[in-house]
C-alpha cells in the first residue's frame, strides 16, 4: 500500500509520461540567443579570437526553421546577428558578421546582456524551446564601482533569475577564465536547468559550443563507428563535423561509390566550411549507402541529419537529483507524425547507452507496457536511467536501428549530489549551545525549491528533528556540546524544474569541541568571521593539562633513573667478583716485537 506522498509521486510520474505521449510528433522549435563577452580581458583569455570560429560552428550546426540571434556585450549590449528564422541566407550572414567579435570593450554588464536576450519573452511558449548561451571570462563589472557591481549581481539572482524561470528559458553558461564569477554562472545555469561549462583554454571553445548545441537543439544524428556511417534514403541533408589539430590536415569524405570529397574538390551539392580546429561539411541529398571519413578519429566528430524519419526523445533535465527516479522515452516520427507501421516498429531496436567516467552501460528499451513504459505496442520505447553513484555527470545516447537506417540522440546530465552547503560555527560561553550549523543552497542548486530540512544523529537520535528556516533558503540549527564528533544526517525534501518531488540525504560530522576558533555570532557567508581570543576557562584548562603533562614527565624520569641505578649496582657486583680472580700477564708491545 502506497502512502499519500508515494501515491503523489507515482501519479506525477504517470502524468509526466502521459505528457510525453500527448506531445509525440509536436516537436518544438529551438530558439537560441547567444551572448558573447567582448571585454578587454579577452585579449588575455582569448588572444587568437577563437570565439569567432566557435560561434561559426554553432550557427553552422543550427537546424533550418529554428530561430537564433547573437549579441556582443561589455558596458553595452550590441546586436551582432538579428533574431530571425535560421536558413541558408541567415547562416551566410552569421558567418560574415562573426568576424566583428573583438576584445576592446570596457566593463562586463552581464545583467544588461541577459535582460536584452530575455526581451520579448513575456510568457512561456509551447511552440518554442528557449535557450540562452552566455560566454564570459569575468565578473559583473558596471560603471560606479564595487557597490554598483554588487547590486547588479544581486539583482541577477533575485529578480532576473526568477524572470528567466517564469519564461521557461534555459541559460547555458561558459566560463572562459579562472577569474570568472563561477558561483554566479553556476547559479544562473543551475537555476534555469541550463548547462554550466568551465573552459580552461580558448582552444576548447569549439567543443564547448558543440556540447551546448546538443543540450539545446536535439538534432538527430547518425552513429559514427570507426569513421563509418550509414545513410538511408529518407535523409535530405547531412552536416558532417570533423575536428582536426592542424589546418593543413587533409580530410576526405568518401561516398558509397568510392568518390572522395575534399575541401578544394567537391561537387556543387556539397558546402565545405574550414575553420581553425574543425571542418563543417554539408551534403544535400546524399547518396544512400555506407559512407566513410578519411580523417583522424575524434569522439566529438558528428554526422547531423535533416530527415523525414526522425528520432524523438522525451524532454530530459540537465540535472539529476540522487534518489529521484528518472526514465527516458523514445519513438520514431515519419514526417513529424508517430510511426505506426508495426512491420517497421517491430524490426527497430531501441538502445539506451549511458556513460559514466568512461564506463558504458548499455540496455534495451522496451514497449511492453511494464514500468517505466506506460502502454504496450504504442511505438514509445522506455527505459530507466541508471543513477550514477559517485560521478558528477553522465552522458546518455539513445539510438534506434532498423533494417536500413540508424538514428542517434545525445544528452548530458550532471548529478546534484550535495544540495546544501553547511557552515559550522562554534559559539562562545554566552550561548547555551556550542555549535551552530547554517545550511544554504549549493552553487548549482539555485533552481531547487526546498520544502523541508530535517536532521538526526543515528543511533543516538533516531527521530528526525526539523531545522527551522532563519530566512528564505537559509536553515539554522544550534546543538549542545554533547553533539561534538557526531555523525549528523540531513533529510532534504523539495522539487526541481518540473521533476517529481525528491528526498535527498546528506551527512556532516561535527568537529571536536573547540577545534574551531570560537566566534561570538555567525556571520553571513560573504563576510569574514573574526577569530576571538581564548576565554579564561579555556586558558585554565590548558594550564591544568600542561601541569598534568609535567607530572607524567617527572614520573617517567624517576622510573628511568631507578632502572639505571639498578643496572649500575649489578655491574659493580660483577666487577668486584672479577677482581678476586688471578689476572694473566699482559705482553707489552716491546715484548711482542722481541
Amino acid at each position: 500500500m502506497l502512502n499519500p506522498k508515494q501515491t503523489g509521486v507515482f501519479l506525477l510520474l504517470i502524468l509526466l509520461h502521459a505528457n510525453v505521449i500527448c506531445q509525440a510528433g509536436e516537436k518544438p522549435v529551438v530558439e537560441l540567443r547567444v551572448l558573447i563577452d567582448v571585454s578587454g580581458s579577452m585579449k588575455k583569455n582569448d588572444p587568437q579570437n577563437l570565439r569567432i570560429p566557435a560561434l561559426r560552428l554553432l550557427t553552422g550546426l543550427l537546424p533550418e526553421k529554428s530561430r537564433s540571434a547573437a549579441w556582443l556585450f561589455a558596458k553595452k549590449t550590441t546586436p551582432l546577428i538579428g533574431n530571425a528564422v535560421v536558413n541558408k541566407h541567415w547562416k551566410q550572414m552569421a558567418n560574415a558578421v562573426s568576424g566583428k567579435i573583438h576584445a576592446r570593450g570596457q566593463f562586463t554588464d552581464i545583467e544588461r546582456a541577459l535582460h536584452t536576450a530575455n526581451n520579448h519573452w513575456a510568457t512561456p511558449a509551447e511552440k518554442y524551446r528557449r535557450h540562452i548561451l552566455l560566454l564570459s571570462d569575468g565578473v559583473v563589472d558596471v560603471p560606479g564601482g564595487d557597490a554598483k557591481s554588487d547590486a547588479s549581481r544581486q539583482r541577477i539572482l533575485e529578480k532576473l533569475l526568477p524572470a528567466l524561470q517564469k519564461n521557461a528559458v534555459k541559460v547555458h553558461t561558459i566560463a572562459l577564465s579562472n577569474d570568472a564569477d563561477h558561483p554566479l554562472l553556476q547559479a544562473i545555469s543551475g537555476g534555469t536547468d541550463g548547462w554550466y561549462e568551465k573552459v580552461e583554454d580558448a582552444d576548447q571553445l569549439n567543443r564547448a559550443f558543440l556540447h551546448l548545441f546538443e543540450q539545446s537543439a536535439k538534432q538527430p544524428s547518425l552513429p559514427l563507428k570507426e569513421n563509418r556511417f550509414k545513410v538511408d534514403d529518407s535523409i535530405k541533408d547531412m552536416t558532417i563535423l570533423v575536428f582536426h589539430a592542424e589546418d593543413s590536415e587533409q580530410i576526405n569524405v568518401i561516398t558509397p561509390n568510392g568518390q572522395a570529397y575534399q575541401w578544394h574538390a567537391h561537387p556543387n551539392k556539397v558546402e565545405w566550411h574550414r575553420e581553425q580546429g574543425f571542418d563543417l561539411i554539408t551534403v544535400n541529398d546524399p547518396v544512400p549507402g555506407d559512407w566513410q571519413l578519411d580523417a583522424k578519429q575524434d569522439p566529438d566528430n558528428r554526422v547531423l541529419v535533416v530527415t523525414n524519419l526522425d528520432l524523438q526523445v522525451s524532454e530530459l533535465p540537465n540535472y539529476l537529483i540522487p534518489g529521484t527516479p528518472r526514465s527516458v522515452h523514445a519513438q520514431l516520427l515519419q514526417k513529424g507524425k508517430p510511426v505506426t507501421l508495426q512491420a517497421l516498429i517491430e524490426r527497430t531496436r531501441f538502445i539506451l547507452k549511458q556513460t559514466v567516467d568512461n564506463e558504458t552501460v548499455e540496455g534495451i528499451m522496451f514497449d511492453h507496457g511494464k514500468p517505466p513504459d506506460q502502454t504496450a505496442s504504442d511505438g514509445i520505447y522506455s527505459q530507466n536511467i541508471t543513477e550514477p553513484v559517485e560521478s558528477t555527470s553522465t552522458e546518455l545516447i539513445v539510438s534506434a536501428a532498423g533494417p536500413t537506417f540508424e538514428r542517434q540522440y545525445r544528452h548530458q546530465m550532471k548529478v546534484l549530489s550535495h544540495l546544501l552547503a553547511a557552515q559550522i560555527t562554534q559559539l562562545d560561553a554566552e550561548h547555551e549551545h556550542k555549535f551552530r550549523i547554517t545550511l544554504r543552497p549549493s552553487e548549482q542548486a539555485a533552481g531547487i525549491s526546498f520544502d523541508s530540512v530535517k536532521f538526526r544523529a543515528p543511533p543516538d537520535v533516531e527521530k528526525w528533528l526539523a531545522v527551522p528556516a532563519s530566512k528564505p533558503r537559509n536553515w539554522v540549527v544550534e546543538l549542545h556540546a554533547s553533539w561534538a564528533e557526531k555523525f549528523i544526517e540531513f533529510n532534504i525534501e523539495g522539487h526541481f524544474s518540473g521533476q517529481p518531488p525528491f528526498v535527498v540525504k546528506q551527512s556532516q560530522i561535527l568537529p571536536k569541541d573547540k577545534s574551531i576558533a570560537p566566534v561570538k555570532q555567525a556571520k553571513p557567508a560573504h563576510e569574514h568571521e573574526p577569530v576571538k581570543a581564548e576565554k579564561e576557562d579555556d586558558v585554565q584548562e590548558v594550564e591544568e593539562k600542561a601541569a598534568m603533562d609535567w607530572k607524567v614527565v617527572i614520573a617517567f624520569v624517576l622510573i628511568i633513573n631507578g632502572i639505571a641505578g639498578l643496572i649500575g649496582l649489578v655491574g659493580f657486583l660483577v666487577w668486584q667478583k672479577r677482581r678476586q680472580r688471578p689476572v694473566p700477564p699482559v705482553e707489552t708491545e716491546q715484548a711482542q716485537k722481541a
